[in-house]
């Protein structure tokens, strides 16, 4: 029996709350999109026969745009609350887990929660961060594997480095791979066609694209170097590079970036095309001939999990996170050598494949579908597990 302040009694007939936290008003992109990633997978289950319900919990100044918005039966969205009033609302709304937040023990507020951390570059790879920004890193991640009940991670890559960190709190950690899930319904909408996405971007028939931020460690020097030497070769290519291309974090890194782009043999091959909506990235996608994907470091890829769901080819960074998500679409290159990745460009262009093959792509999005689904049901597992665990 509970006697736990504020814990409902477990009733089977219940179904299980499950509060999602929306930082929909975060500056950090990859945060959004796997919130997203996750409430639209848990929609591919039926609730109804899994007794439970999903609850979104928009923070405060949290945009309205809620994927739950439309929903109705076991999918609420509530009001966006201050953070200091986060344990208050859950009780409320008498959520059995929470996710994702720090809220301590579960003995002191009555319901079971887990964090996600992302990865931990700053940490592994500081050198690719602002002198002093290791230092606040570890704070918070200390503080956020201390008081959390549980912490998620996306990959075994990164547990590995937890267990380097952070010893004493591996054992709160759990391995949940996310997927884009998102994906599958967005083309199903009306994209940009080839033909206007090359006037659009001023585009050759073939050309690569890499949705990346421009921040150091996601190793953009390296694409430049190779489209530099392939023109060198008299070897024509195109890199379409979306996201912002500004890093405001690590000046000398920028400075590097402008220097290169001035070099007519690189710029020449590259289009900067900043943030664009959302159908146009899925049609470049689409219709580019491979996407590259070369950072130094990751926790768990979108860009090889997009690849994954389009069927497309990526050239990929062999890096340990790469190599653990086996997209079967993967090509591997030294990401410190530009002539490794030079090598598989040039191998690629002289392939006969086109960009966009419908067939293809549908094979490939019904074989991730499955993947979507599996992801929902260990998130499930996960919170419900948590549960028993609480009240076993």
């Amino acid at each position: 029996m509970c006697t736990l302040p504020h814990c409902r009694q477990i009733n089977m007939n219940q179904p299980h709350r499950i509060g999602i936290i929306n930082y929909s008003h975060s500056d950090w992109q990859g945060g959004r999109n796997y919130i997203q990633n996750l409430l639209t997978a848990l929609q591919t289950l039926d609730a109804d026969s899994l007794n439970f319900e999903v609850v979104e919990v928009p923070s405060h100044e949290s945009k309205s745009n809620s994927v739950l918005t439309r929903l109705k039966n076991r999918f609420h969205t509530i009001r966006g609350i201050h953070q200091p009033q986060l344990h208050a609302e859950l009780v409320k709304q008498g959520i059995d887990f929470a996710y994702y937040c720090a809220t301590g023990d579960r003995e002191k507020v009555g319901y079971q929660s887990a964090h996600w951390i992302a990865d931990f570059q700053s940490l592994v790879r500081p050198e690719f961060s602002p002198d002093d920004y290791s230092v606040k890193a570890q704070s918070y991640f200390r503080s956020v594997l201390r008081d959390s009940q549980q912490v998620v991670l996306s990959s075994n890559a990164s547990q590995n480095d937890c267990r380097k960190l952070f010893p004493e709190y591996v054992s709160k950690t759990a391995v949940l791979p996310f997927r884009v899930a998102t994906f599958p319904q967005l083309i199903e909408q009306s994209l940009p066609s080839l033909p206007e996405l090359k006037k659009r971007f001023d585009l050759p028939d073939k050309f690569f694209i890499v949705c990346n931020q421009f921040w150091a460690h996601k190793n953009h020097e390296t694409i430049f170097k190779a489209v530099e030497m392939l023109s060198k070769k008299n070897k024509s290519t195109c890199v379409v590079c979306t996201g912002q291309w500004k890093d405001l974090r690590n000046r000398n890194h920028q400075e590097t970036i402008d220097r290169l782009l001035e070099k007519p043999s690189i710029k020449q091959g590259i289009r900067l095309v900043g943030k664009i909506p959302f159908d146009s990235l899925l049609g470049l996608i689409r219709h580019s001939h491979a996407v590259i994907q070369p950072s130094h470091f990751e926790g768990w890829n979108t860009s090889v999990e997009e690849s994954h769901c389009l069927g497309k080819t990526i050239l990929l960074s062999d890096i340990p996170v790469h190599r653990e998500q086996a997209c079967p679409t993967a090509q591997y290159f030294d990401p410190t050598s530009y002539e490794s990745l030079a090598k598989l460009m040039c191998n690629s262009l002289d392939e006969a494949t086109t960009g966009f093959d419908a067939g293809r792509e549908q094979m490939a999005v019904d074989r991730y579908t499955v993947k979507i689904k599996e992801f929902a049901r260990a998130f499930l597992n996960l919170a419900t597990q948590s549960q028993h665990n609480h009240y076993g």
